[in-house]
């Protein structure tokens, strides 16, 4: 035979098996007296109980940390135009700050002057 019946809870196990797979009794020797294997279900209730509790100190936990006030929503209304993208924004302050640079840049400076300089020598005489 390939099976073997449980002589406590009469389910059928597997030839392989050496305990019952539902009530946990020796399928091969100890008498069902012997065995004081505790159904999953018993085992089980200590777990389920701090679950509950814990779920219950979380909803008293989150019930009281909400504001006792509701947060005003704002009003619907236009929205103030943008006049300037992101975008160009940062590409003005970028532009800005390279003009500025430029400009107070000394050897910019005394190039400008000789520039200045050399086509004042270069233009033709007033007369």
């Amino acid at each position: 035979m390939s099976r073997a019946k449980c002589t406590q809870c009469g389910l059928v196990n597997s030839i392989a098996d050496e305990a019952c797979r539902r009530c946990g009794v020796d399928l091969y020797g100890a008498s069902p007296a012997a065995s004081k294997a505790k159904p999953k279900a018993e085992i089980n209730i200590p777990f389920s109980k701090l679950a509950i509790a814990a779920a219950v100190v979380f909803g008293i936990y989150y019930y009281t940390s909400m504001p006792a006030t509701p947060v005003p929503v704002p009003q619907a209304g236009p929205k103030p135009q943008l006049t300037l993208s992101l975008r160009e924004e940062q590409q003005q302050r970028q532009t800005g700050a390279y003009k500025t640079a430029i400009q107070d840049n000394p050897s910019f400076k005394a190039s400008d002057k000789r520039l200045a300089e050399a086509q004042k020598l270069m233009s033709p005489p007033t007369k």
